[in-house]
């Protein structure tokens, strides 16, 4: 089987398509439901906080995606998007994801939380 390239949190960078990440789930939030003003279409979310032994950042979860996680669990990211929302750093998970609960467990205790990718990072100069 051949293993796929997956990148650190601290590595991530906006603006990228197709990442590969392995993280665990710290969080996760509530399932937020509405209509897109852009498209008029219905939309479901949840955000989770991700980590690795890198850092932290914030996710957000679209549509079928959002059962397909629990807290305290490694899962492998595969074809995920990176995004600017609000001035941070964020991953966006959609349906055209694959999510699979990872054989190579990330605990908690190794996550670094210190290093959170998705804080603001505010105008430099």
């Amino acid at each position: 089987m051949e293993e796929k390239n997956f990148i650190k949190i601290a590595q991530l960078k906006p603006a990228k398509r197709g990442l590969n990440i392995r993280a665990l789930v710290l969080e996760k939030g509530d399932t937020v439901e509405g209509i897109s003003r852009k498209t008029g279409t219905q939309y479901r979310l949840t955000e989770v906080v991700l980590g690795d032994e890198t850092g932290i950042v914030k996710a957000t979860l679209w549509g079928g995606t959002i059962e397909k996680v629990e807290v305290n669990e490694t899962y492998d990211f595969e074809n995920v998007d990176t995004t600017i929302f609000r001035n941070a750093l964020r991953v966006n998970i959609s349906d055209k994801s694959t999510i699979t609960k990872s054989e190579q467990g990330i605990s908690r205790d190794s996550v670094d939380t210190s290093n959170d990718m998705s804080r603001s990072r505010g105008r430099r100069g």
